[in-house]
C-alpha cells in the first residue's frame, strides 16, 4: 500500500514526520516485517539510511544524524539532488520522490502487507479494514503537507465501506418504497405489510448465512438485499394476489390458502428451482467473488421461496380469519358468487 504525500516535502520536517510514521506501524498486525523486526516499508528515509550504510561520508557531507535525517533543510535538499543524480541510487530516488523543477513536491512510503484483496480468505475483509484503520491510525500530521492512502487493497476496502453504508440506506427506501406500492395495490395497509414480511425474513436470514458461512461484503456480493427485495418479492406478490382473488371468489379463507398453496406454490416452485439453478452454476466459476455471489443469490431465492411457502399462508390465514370476523368479508363486501 502506498501513503503519497503532496507538498513542500525538501526539509527536515517531513523526513520527522515519516519516521514517526514507520514507528507507528511496528505493532499493526498486518504489515509485512523485516528479519530484524521493523516494519518492511521503503520510503525516501529508508533510502537515505540504506545510502549512508553503504557510504558513511554522507553522514559529514550532509550533516546526517543519527537517525538518518538532516539537520538542516538545505541538507535535506542537497542530498536529494544527490540521491537523484547518483548512478546507484537514482533508479529507487525517481519511484519515491517527485521533483517539480527546482522544488520536491511529492514523496511515497511504500509499505507491504501480508494481506491481500486477491487472497480467497474469508477474513480478507475484515483483515482489509483492520489494516485500513491502523494506517489511517499510524499517519502523523504533515503539517501543509496533503497525505493520502492508497493502493489496490486500500481503494477495494475503502469503495466496499462505501458500498456497504449507502447499500443499508438504499435497502431501507427500497423496502419502503415497495410496502407503499403494495399498499396502494391492495388498498390495505395491513395486507400490503404481510406481503413484505417474506421478503423482509429472507433478507434476515441471507444476512445471518453470510455471516456464519464466512462471507465478507465485497463488491460482487454488496448488493445482495437488493437482489432479496427485488428477486424474492415477487413470489409474495403472486401467492398473495391468489389468495386474494380465491378469498374474494369464493369467501372461503381455508379454501384460498389451500389454493394458494397448491396451485400458486407450484409454479413459485418451478419459477425458483429454475433461477436458483442459473445463478448456482457461478459456484464453478474460476474467480472466488464470482462463485460467492452466486451461492448468495441461489440462497436468496431459496429463502424467498421458503418464506413465501411456509411463512406468508398462515399469516394470511390469520388475517384472513381475523378480517372475516370483524367485517363480515375478506377482500370486498360484495357476495361471492
Amino acid at each position: 500500500e502506498y501513503i503519497l504525500i503532496e507538498g513542500d516535502v525538501a526539509n527536515v520536517y517531513t523526513l520527522m514526520k515519516i519516521d514517526e510514521f514507520q514507528d507507528n506501524t511496528l505493532d499493526d498486525r498486518f504489515v509485512s516485517k523485516t528479519p530484524d523486526g521493523s516494519a518492511k516499508i521503503t520510503s525516501i528515509l529508508t533510502l537515505i539510511r540504506k545510502a549512508i550504510q553503504e557510504n558513511s561520508s554522507l553522514i559529514d557531507l550532509f550533516n546526517i544524524d543519527s537517525n538518518g535525517i538532516p539537520k538542516d533543510n538545505r541538507d535535506v535538499k542537497q542530498l536529494y539532488d544527490y540521491l537523484l543524480k547518483s548512478e546507484e541510487y537514482r533508479k529507487d530516488a525517481k519511484t519515491i520522490l517527485h521533483k517539480n523543477g527546482d522544488d520536491y513536491d511529492a514523496t511515497v512510503i511504500r509499505v507491504y502487507t501480508t494481506v491481500s484483496s486477491q487472497s480467497n480468505s474469508n477474513e480478507t475483509g475484515k483483515e482489509l479494514e483492520i489494516l485500513y484503520n491502523e494506517l489511517v491510525e499510524d499517519i502523523p500530521s504533515f503539517k501543509d503537507c496533503r497525505v493520502s492512502l492508497t493502493g489496490e487493497d486500500i481503494l477495494i476496502c475503502t469503495i466496499t465501506s462505501s458500498l456497504t453504508k449507502n447499500q443499508i440506506i438504499s435497502t431501507a427506501v427500497s423496502v419502503v418504497i415497495a410496502a407503499f406500492v403494495l399498499i396502494i395495490a391492495y388498498r390495505n395497509p395491513l395486507l400490503g405489510l404481510i406481503a413484505m414480511i417474506p421478503v423482509s425474513v429472507s433478507v434476515v436470514w441471507i444476512l445471518g448465512s453470510m455471516y456464519f458461512i464466512g462471507y465478507s461484503l465485497i463488491v460482487m456480493t454488496v448488493m445482495v438485499t437488493s437482489l432479496t427485495i427485488g428477486l424474492g418479492i415477487t413470489y409474495a406478490i403472486h401467492a398473495v394476489e391468489r389468495f386474494r382473488l380465491t378469498a374474494d371468489r369464493t369467501g372461503d379463507v381455508l379454501k384460498a390458502v389451500d389454493e394458494t398453496v397448491g396451485h400458486t406454490g407450484g409454479s413459485i416452485l418451478i419459477s425458483a428451482v429454475t433461477t436458483v439453478a442459473g445463478f448456482g452454476i457461478l459456484i464453478l466459476a474460476p474467480m472466488p467473488p464470482e462463485q460467492q455471489f452466486g451461492v448468495i443469490t441461489a440462497m436468496t431465492i431459496l429463502y424467498s421461496l421458503i418464506t413465501s411457502i411456509f411463512i406468508l399462508p398462515p399469516v394470511v390465514l390469520f388475517w384472513g380469519k381475523w378480517r372475516k370476523k370483524r367485517l363480515g368479508y375478506i377482500i370486498s363486501s360484495e357476495k361471492p358468487d
